[in-house]
């Protein structure tokens, strides 16, 4: 069994982050800021698969959940200015409206 990790964001709740894939790392990013974390190699092989997420909400996931945001996630959009107020308020419709919540343990 591989060793679980967890990435903790203690500032952000679930409902600001925002999940996607550049190339082979995993990026994730705090909506409508410069703040990301970049998990590197993550869509490579499931070997690196191995975080979880925690938020300062309390919420928790792990890969199987973070992929399945990452899916949902792509469905919005691929080329955005994720800094933009803009797409931040569209993100936050998007998350609301898809149930992204439900992702969450």
């Amino acid at each position: 069994p591989k060793d679980i990790n967890s990435l903790e964001f203690t500032e952000y709740n679930s409902n600001e982050l925002w999940f996607r894939e550049d190339g082979s790392d995993l990026i994730i990013s705090h909506i409508g800021t410069n703040d990301q974390v970049t998990v590197t190699s993550w869509f490579e092989d499931t070997d690196y698969q191995h975080y979880n997420v925690i938020t300062a909400d309390g919420k928790k996931i792990n890969s199987n959940q973070i992929q399945q945001l990452v899916e949902a996630m792509a469905a919005f959009t691929n080329d955005c200015d994720f800094n933009s107020p803009d797409i931040a308020s569209q993100m936050q419709q998007f998350i609301q409206k898809a149930n992204v919540a439900a992702y969450w343990g």
